[in-house]
């Protein structure tokens, strides 16, 4: 049985923040979740974990603004860009759905 509640009882956003990039990978730093890899691209760019929002693949990332905000992906490990966020749920809801 499905029940409504308002989003902001089932998760937390957590938005993203401004870190030191790299283009290939080095001691420290993470794929960097920007608005291509939540649509899908590759992971072109590495973003220091210091300061950083990290993201398990089991988190949901939604971009946070951008002409493509709203844009919702899953199951990518990383470092949430500045224009994104993850929704960290609690328990009572499957972050898959």
């Amino acid at each position: 049985m499905w029940r409504e509640e308002p989003l902001g009882n089932l998760c937390i956003p957590r938005k993203g923040r401004n870190t030191d990039l790299a283009d290939g990978v080095k001691d420290g730093y993470l794929p960097y979740l920007g608005a291509g890899q939540i649509a899908g691209d590759p992971i072109d760019k590495y973003a220091s974990v210091e300061g950083g929002v990290i993201c398990k693949d089991e988190d949901v990332l939604i971009l946070w603004d951008g002409e493509r905000s709203g844009l919702v992906g899953f199951g990518q490990a990383g470092v949430v860009s500045s224009t994104a966020a993850k929704l960290v749920v609690n328990e009572r809801i499957d972050s898959q759905y």
